[in-house]
């Protein structure tokens, strides 16, 4: 026992004659730092491990190749993706990103988001009530095309999002303003307004795993919880947001 008390205080002093006199910090931040401006970005997320795995993955930038700015993004399989925004632009890639075509639109109206229930064909929603259909052609030409439905809401509202089940679920929702909320049980060929009083918020966007959970949010802290794809209940958002603007959910 005294001889590692021993070798115990001979550890202690090699260990304060090693450490002594030093000092950790941590250098005064830049000052004159701050954000830059620039072109805007298309972030591409590559997975390192199979896809199953959600974690230790890594991200590249990828150069927009416009001078728009964009809103939403959307990518079926194996490496097609839709990219929509201002003034009705609409750009497409086969080839992961590498290189981007221009779609002709049939809209100039602003558009904020885009599904796709099967892989060849995809819906695009956006300001004043704007809906687009997507087709992929079999030579794998990406056409844009008005489309032609009864819209439930005579205000014809901006619509902010849009998320159809993937095949072989035929269901799908759309949010916009003033609460604005609309179900399609057909892929998106026909829609019902599906709330029977709006909400004074405009809500941005929706995401659902089933019929018992269904999320949207919006303006003002307003974040709503479908049980039973009929019934929608508020939820309290976090305590230090109350009035937050709430953008996307997933």
């Amino acid at each position: 026992m005294k001889s590692f008390v021993n070798i115990l205080f001979v550890l202690s002093i090699i260990f304060i004659f090693i450490f002594s006199g030093c000092e950790l910090f941590t250098n005064t931040p830049d000052q004159n730092g701050g954000d830059t401006f620039g072109d805007d970005l298309i972030i591409s997320e590559i997975f390192t491990i199979p896809p199953h795995q959600y974690y230790a993955y890594s991200w590249i930038e990828v150069y927009n190749p416009s001078r728009k700015s964009f809103y939403w993004f959307e990518q079926s399989f194996p490496s097609i993706a839709v990219i929509v925004g201002e003034e009705g632009t609409i750009l497409y890639t086969e080839d992961n990103g590498y290189t981007w075509q221009v779609v002709s639109s049939p809209t100039t109206e602003t558009l904020r988001a885009t599904s796709f229930s099967l892989t060849d064909t995809g819906l695009a929603v956006g300001d004043n009530g704007t809906i687009i259909r997507l087709t992929r052609l079999a030579d794998g030409k990406l056409i844009a095309s008005d489309y032609s439905y009864t819209n439930p809401d005579p205000a014809m509202k901006n619509l902010n999002d849009i998320y159809l089940l993937t095949a072989p679920g035929r269901a799908g929702y759309m949010v916009g303003d003033s609460g604005g909320i609309f179900r399609t049980t057909n892929r998106g060929n026909t829609w019902d307004l599906y709330t029977n009083q709006r909400l004074p918020y405009n809500l941005h966007s929706i995401n659902y795993q089933n019929f018992d959970r269904i999320w949207t949010v919006g303006d003002s802290g307003v974040i709503m919880r479908s049980h039973s794809a009929k019934i929608w209940t508020p939820k309290a958002p976090p305590e230090e947001f109350p009035t937050a603007n709430f953008y996307a959910c997933t």
